[in-house]
């Protein structure tokens, strides 16, 4: 069996805490038990965090959408909860309250995106090929700077937090 190939990711996004500026200074995932966790359905929690989390029991909820939790933070009936950086500002954005919560400076999980490609695809007559050339155009954008411009210019510099 020959080894897979190594790609690039596409992006990476960082999942982060968001919390009323008083608990912002979460720096390991213990600091969240005194805490009344929000969990939000659809987001991929650590089993850490779970754990911790649920080892509250009556100070754990859930929330069916990311903008219900955040208003439930603001409103004092939940402390704090975790999604991706970027999806983070965009609902604070929305919501009109892009001071009023903090998302934390701590990392908790960092994922890469890949561009992937069905093996039973009738397009992709060479996917090897595809694939090198999908490769070597991305280090190209990256290298150039294009990624960069183009992360700025639709406002997904996802783990600028001085936005």
């Amino acid at each position: 069996m020959s080894a897979m190939p190594t790609f690039l990711y596409l992006f990476t996004i960082s999942l982060r805490f968001v919390s009323r500026p008083v608990h912002a200074n979460i720096r390991h995932v213990n600091d969240i038990v005194p805490l009344r966790f929000e969990f939000v359905r659809g987001v991929s929690y650590t089993k850490e965090i779970r754990e911790r989390a649920n080892t509250l029991e009556k100070d754990v909820y859930t929330s069916v959408t990311l903008e219900h939790a955040l208003k439930k933070i603001i409103a004092n009936r939940s402390d704090i909860t975790m999604a991706s950086t970027h999806t983070l500002l965009s609902e604070l954005k929305a919501l009109g309250y892009p001071n009023t919560l903090t998302i934390g400076k701590w990392i908790v999980k960092e994922k890469a995106y890949y561009i992937t490609g069905s093996k039973r695809s009738k397009t992709l007559t060479d996917p090897t090929v595809f694939f090198k050339n999908m490769q070597d155009s991305l280090v190209k954008a990256r290298d150039s700077g294009l990624l960069d411009k183009l992360s700025t210019k639709y406002g997904l510099n996802l783990d600028d937090l001085s936005h």
